[in-house]
């Protein structure tokens, strides 16, 4: 758009230039005297009526600046050859995995932390209650409040307790974040539960090998920072968790809505 404006300006410049040099013309042509008055006036008038054509060359400068023009536009043209780019690095670069924008990691420096002891305490009772329930394998609880109130450091302070982890075979921790991708989340317990790079990108091999892990086991699972409110796409997630023996889930989230669409055991809101 911005090539196209800057050569309209230089083709207009050079019809500037072509009618301003026809009309110095006519005003010369017009200004030659005639025999008879008669003669000056039809003469007048027939080149009023059908002005001379005249040749204007275009100017130095013009022609150095439409030089530039081309050539730049060569280049633009010619740039991406020169780049190892395929088809898709567009899309990858204008649609980033939102989740990558924020991690929280199950790590807490549990010395600098305040009044979080009767939170920690009461959740840590409500897992030991529904560890005893044989008759729902999978267990949601929800951590619910305002952005900055201390959801993820209460759950990380969970989470790191010595008695819950003894509790369970198997602990993952994943921050989800505004985009809920079923593939990448089940990517990411994968890694966490055995500490190795999962490269599995098909969600059937992901659901597959996730429920191989944590078959017959009872799993401890942390989903930190959880906005989907599809029931869905919870649905199509927690399909691989039928073959635990018991799991435990721990989501934080800012939404009512999140926690009333997946929590089993309600924990009560943040304040």
């Amino acid at each position: 758009m911005v090539l196209g404006l800057i050569v309209n300006i230089l083709v207009d410049e050079y019809e500037y230039e072509v009618n301003r040099c026809e009309a110095v013309a006519l005003d010369r042509s017009v200004s030659v005297p005639n025999t008879g008055k008669r003669k000056y006036q039809e003469d007048n008038q027939s080149r009023l009526a059908h002005p001379a054509v005249v040749a204007v060359a275009v100017p130095h400068d013009l022609v150095l600046r439409a030089r530039k023009i081309t050539e730049r536009f060569n280049e633009i043209i010619h740039y991406p050859e020169h780049l190892s780019l395929s088809e898709n690095d567009g899309q990858r670069r204008f649609a980033p995995d939102i989740s990558s924008l924020r991690h929280t990691s199950s790590v807490v420096f549990e010395k600098s932390i305040l009044g979080r002891d009767q939170d920690k305490v009461k959740i840590i009772n409500k897992l030991s209650e529904e560890g005893g329930n044989v008759g729902n394998p999978v267990s949601v609880m929800a951590i619910v409040g305002m952005g900055g109130l201390g959801k993820t450091t209460l759950a990380q302070l969970v989470y790191n307790d010595p008695g819950v982890s003894q509790s369970f075979d198997k602990c993952a921790w994943v921050c989800v974040s505004e985009h809920f991708d079923v593939n990448t989340i089940t990517r990411n317990i994968i890694t966490s539960l055995t500490s190795e790079q999962c490269l599995y990108t098909e969600l059937a091999d992901l659901q597959m090998k996730l429920a191989n892990e944590v078959n017959q086991r009872r799993v401890f699972l942390v989903l930190d920072d959880i906005w989907n409110e599809r029931r869905d796409s919870w649905e199509l997630f927690c399909k691989p968790l039928s073959a635990v023996k018991f799991c435990q889930i721990i989501v934080t989230t800012r939404s009512e809505q999140v926690a009333r669409l997946i929590q089993t055991t309600p924990v009560g809101n943040m304040s």
